[in-house]
């Protein structure tokens, strides 16, 4: 009964500013939202294992699939057949597909079978960014927080990303995925059209 949706993307397309939006526009239409985020239970754990210099993507997926299947189990299978209620995801499987699978050199067969008991969304949204123009945002942003740049920041890095989050239509049934270009929108239009893409599913409630 409930739905799950999920915005995944690089750094540098406004994801974060936008699932938060969208997450205050789905509960002013008096549905209940909950928000997902990965990693999640061993979130303190991944970031430090992330950070190593030799760390290995395989390790990374099996962590990433642990996480997974914990916030899963405790948190969307004992309220999958609440009604009115929406999952919202801030980053998900499709994140793992793209880091560690195509990215990583990870089989991608593998992640499936690791992953298996992870539902599908109703609707995945891939927000993706011309590298320089996300590097720019990016720069902007750790300007005003004074946060240290990670190396999935830079230019080259994220147009890398944008191009796997593009593959993602050769994984998951047809109609799952909606690649939103946020190159050259607005933070107001990029969320207009994501409410759009989000009506239809919210309209099956």
């Amino acid at each position: 009964m409930s739905k799950l949706i999920q915005l995944v993307g690089p750094s540098g397309t406004g994801k974060s500013d936008i699932v938060n939006r969208l997450y205050s526009w789905i509960q002013s239409k008096g549905l209940k939202v909950e928000k997902l985020v990965e990693p999640g239970p061993l979130r303190g754990f991944i970031k430090d294992y992330r950070l190593k210099e030799n760390k290995s993507s395989l390790v990374e997926t099996a962590l990433f699939t642990t996480d997974r299947l914990m916030l899963y189990q405790n948190v969307v299978e004992p309220r999958k057949n609440e009604r009115d209620l929406v999952f919202l995801s801030d980053r998900g499987l499709p994140d793992t597909y793209v880091y560690q699978g195509f990215l990583g050199k990870v089989n991608i067969n593998l992640i499936k079978k690791l992953n298996e008991s992870i539902a599908i969304p109703e609707l995945i949204i891939a927000y993706v960014v011309n590298g320089e123009i996300g590097y720019q945002r990016i720069l902007s942003r750790h300007k005003e927080t004074g946060e240290p740049m990670s190396k999935n920041e830079s230019p080259e890095r994220i147009n890398l990303l944008s191009e796997g989050y593009k593959r993602l239509n050769e994984i998951y049934p047809a109609g799952t995925i909606k690649i939103v270009n946020t190159t050259y929108n607005s933070l107001d239009e990029i969320t207009a059209f994501s409410k759009e893409l989000i009506e239809v599913v919210l309209n099956d409630i």
